[in-house]
């Protein structure tokens, strides 16, 4: 004679309403993370290192940064427009490609922040790659923390 086991499973209607629920779930705690991993690095990324020394653009500056300088009136002293000019943005939230971008569209950023950094900036001015690169640990642990919000989520706490 064959037995029968009968497997019941308490709150599995509840537990499927949740995984019915989840796209929406994942899709809010990888914005939050996202979001905020943008916001870190774009903080990061806007602090202006210390003044070089006395001299140090004298010694450092090319023939060509010299002559552009002067031609525009020489040294007004900073702006803080770079820092100011980078920004954050969080796309395709929902899909599959949720991208954060963080940069900034002002024209002399590549010479000072960017690939292009001029050898006068080298050594005192981040690169954006060098901030991402430090950052990564933290921003990691803004989705480790995500992961966890999922779950905990999906598992009704």
């Amino acid at each position: 004679m064959a037995e029968t086991v009968i497997i019941e499973i308490e709150g599995l209607e509840q537990l499927l309403r949740r995984f019915r629920a989840s796209n929406k779930i994942v899709a809010q705690a990888i914005e939050r993370a996202m979001t905020k991993a943008t916001l870190h690095l774009q903080a990061k990324i806007a602090v202006y290192p210390p003044p070089p020394p006395p001299g140090y653009w004298a010694a450092h500056a090319s023939p060509a940064q010299k002559r552009a300088f002067f031609a525009k009136g020489g040294w007004e002293g900073r702006t803080g427009t770079l820092g100011r000019s980078i920004t954050s943005e969080v796309r395709g939230v929902g899909t599959d490609e949720v991208r954060g971008i963080v940069g900034t569209a002002i024209p002399y950023a590549p010479y000072v922040i960017g690939p292009a950094q001029a050898a006068f900036h080298a050594g005192r001015w981040k690169m954006i790659a060098e901030h991402a690169e430090e950052q990564k640990g933290q921003i990691e642990e803004f989705f480790t923390e995500a992961g966890q919000e999922i779950v905990g989520e999906l598992a009704g706490k």
